[in-house]
Order: C-alpha cells, then sequence, then structure tokens
C-alpha cells in the first residue's frame, strides 16, 4: 500500500460547484495534476518503484478543518469562502490527482482495467495547518 498525501485544501475550480472562466479552472486542473504528479514521483523514487503496477484499487481521502462554532457535523474548506462539504465535492478532485497519478507511472492508465476507485472519505481535522488530500494506492496483483 502506498499513500500519496497532497497538503493543503483542494485548490477551488476542483469542486464540482465552481464556476468562472473555462480556461481559468483548466489551468487549475492542470496545476492539480502536474502537483500529484510530482508528488507521486517523489513516492515512486522513495520506494524504489521503477514499474507501472499492472492493477490497482485507490481511494481518495480528504483531510479538512471542522468549524464547530458554525456546525458540528459540517467540515470546511478554507479555499471555497468556508462553506460546508461533502463527499461530491471530493470528487471533483479525484480526476486531476488521479491523471497526475498515471502520467507519474505508477499505473499505466486510469481505466477500470487498471484503477478500481473506491469511495472517498472524508475527515475532519482540528486545524487548518492539518489540511489534506491522500490517495491510497494499493496493488490489487
Amino acid at each position: 500500500m502506498i499513500t500519496i498525501t497532497m497538503p493543503g485544501s483542494i485548490p477551488y475550480g476542483l469542486g464540482g460547484n465552481a464556476r468562472g472562466n473555462r480556461y481559468e479552472l483548466g489551468r487549475i486542473r492542470k496545476d492539480w495534476r502536474e502537483a500529484w504528479f510530482l508528488r507521486t514521483r517523489s513516492v515512486m523514487a522513495e520506494f524504489g518503484i521503477t514499474e507501472p503496477f499492472p492493477e490497482v484499487s485507490a481511494t481518495v481521502s480528504g483531510y479538512f478543518c471542522r468549524s464547530l462554532a458554525r456546525a458540528p457535523e459540517a467540515v470546511y474548506m478554507r479555499s471555497t469562502g468556508q462553506r460546508p462539504k461533502d463527499l461530491d465535492n471530493l470528487l471533483g478532485c479525484m480526476k486531476s490527482a488521479i491523471d497526475g497519478i498515471v502520467q507519474a507511472g505508477l499505473v499505466p492508465d486510469d481505466s477500470a482495467q487498471y484503477v478500481t476507485i473506491a469511495a472517498p472519505h472524508l475527515y475532519a481535522v482540528p486545524t487548518f495547518d492539518e489540511e489534506r488530500v491522500e490517495v491510497l494506492v494499493e496493488p490489487l496483483t
């Protein structure tokens, strides 16, 4: 099992409700994909992985700050004005993250033949400094 961690919150533009110039949103997606590419390459070097896994299961988890003063059960993302988020907001970042992992060479392709994507998880952390997105990659063969 390999965990690839991206510190910080999800950039605005990757959530399902993002509005704005499509070229600017495309740049944000590209930057996020490249960040995941670089982070994955670093993890691959750390673990000595040189060949892609033939088949993996990927689970995306988001760790975001909870504002107890506003709603104890809600998790908030700083980048989108402290509005409560749920799992479908985390889905928006998954595409670019998985694409970056594929681009880094950890898996050959992001099709269902190679990658099984498990349901995402959303967790609350006490401070904004602890916010992060993690992708747990588990080889299946």
